[in-house]
């Protein structure tokens, strides 16, 4: 910030806003949170736009026995715990818990201004946290924060440049995604034009060499172990080894894969639920007690085996079978042996998995390059905000007040009503 435009300044936000925090209401009183009319805020419900509502509501009483504060319509908020730096804007009244930054008065400075310029200082801010698992920052080093100050008149230019241009992007990302929903609609094609012919059917057991559970050991993070593949690991029909959790040891081979064996997620939200990926892989590695190890005869193709599995058939087989514990749906291994699928002659199995794997990978090509354009429309919004926090992002003004002069008033103002207002005593 060395090299600010002329008319610019630097202030600290201090200088230019007034903080709070909430406060959480005592979990152990009923009449805190039964029948509550007052959304309560979580930083859960910061998504960085404006907030609408919310999932928790503290009542009347909550609101005057504890730290919580009723915030007005557009109040600007900041999440100071975990992700750090996440951002609302209120469209309704409501309270939040001591771990979101609430800016209840601004001086010299644009609400939206100063949206955009925390956005852009996100990676800043989350450097900033300190703390064992869970980093935060305090109200303290917010106010001390160093911001960029141009002439009020420029701030509202520089937020409708930002918005025109992020709109663009915006309207840009949402074309890739709706391409890329109909690449996932395009793979569920193939795969169901796949089996559409195929009558003859079996039970999977009739195939089945060796059908185990996983580990339930506790892994760790430690990467001279022994790899675990986790429900999470499987992605789109695929594996994917690059959030592995380890083991020091494995006493039993069953809980070891080999190359070909096919793993089934056996509990997990109902959608989810019998998602399926082949090990095709050379190294040592095993696998978590949410999945099932399959291994089959040479008769047959386990890729074949997975590719039904997540096709369309598949998934209708899926819902039916499921169980639902505790808010989770789980298929056991007697169900999944007793899967009937099509089985033509292994010659078939492999010419069909051959073709699904040749149109998949132009469609993975397609999808590799949506993610990196998606990838770069937030690079460009980087970029963009960059260039409006340097003074570059548009023309300035010789007419404008300069930032010194409008942070001078502010600052002798502020001051003066301190004087007028001494700080009372802290609520208790």
């Amino acid at each position: 910030m060395n090299n600010l435009p002329k008319n610019w300044t630097i202030a600290t936000l201090n200088d230019v806003a007034k903080l709070t925090s909430g406060g959480t209401p005592l979990a152990t009183k009923k009449e805190y949170y039964e029948n509550g009319t007052i959304p309560w805020l979580v930083i859960g419900d910061l998504t960085d736009s404006f907030v609408e509502c919310s999932e928790k509501y503290i009542t009347e009483i909550a609101l005057k026995e504890s730290n919580a504060k009723l915030l007005p319509i557009g109040t600007l908020l900041i999440a100071m715990y975990g992700s750090i730096g996440k951002l609302g804007i209120t469209k309704i009244e409501c309270a939040t818990n001591q771990a979101i930054a609430s800016i209840i008065e601004l001086y010299g400075i644009d609400k939206f201004f100063l949206f955009y310029l925390f956005l852009y200082k996100r990676p800043f801010l989350m450097q900033l946290g300190k703390g064992g698992t869970q980093k935060n920052i305090s109200l303290a080093v917010l106010n001390s924060l160093e911001i960029p100050l141009p002439p009020l008149a420029e701030q509202g230019r520089i937020v409708a440049k930002i918005e025109e241009l992020f709109a663009g992007i915006d309207a840009g990302v949402e074309n890739l995604k709706s391409v890329k929903n109909q690449i996932a609609l395009y793979r569920q094609s193939v795969l169901k034009s796949a089996f559409a012919n195929q009558t003859k059917k079996e039970m999977l057991k009739n195939f089945i060499i060796e059908i185990n559970y996983g580990t339930s050991e506790k892994t760790n993070d430690d990467a001279s172990g022994i790899p675990v593949l986790r429900m999470g690991d499987i992605q789109n029909g695929k594996l994917r080894f690059n959030k592995l959790k380890y083991l020091k040891k494995i006493t039993d081979k069953k809980l070891l894969l080999q190359k070909g064996d096919l793993l089934f997620n056996r509990t997990n939200s109902a959608e989810l639920v019998g998602k399926s990926a082949v090990f095709n892989s050379d190294f040592v590695c095993s696998f978590a007690s949410y999945l099932i190890k399959v291994r089959f005869s040479e008769k047959l193709n386990s890729d074949y085996v997975c590719f039904y599995i997540n096709s369309p058939y598949g998934k209708a087989w899926a819902k039916t079978q499921l169980t639902q514990q505790v808010g989770q749906a789980n298929i056991n291994s007697q169900k999944l042996q007793a899967l009937q699928i099509p089985i033509p002659t292994l010659v078939e199995q492999e010419r069909i998995v051959a073709e699904i794997e040749s149109r998949f990978e132009r469609a993975d090509a397609l999808e590799t390059a949506v993610d990196r354009a998606l990838n770069d429309a937030e690079k460009l919004k980087q970029a963009v905000l960059k260039k409006a926090f340097s003074g570059e992002l548009v023309p300035q003004n010789p007419d404008d007040e300069p930032a010194s002069v409008l942070l001078a008033r502010i600052r002798a103002a502020r001051a003066a009503e301190q004087r007028a207002n001494p700080k009372k005593g802290k609520r208790k």
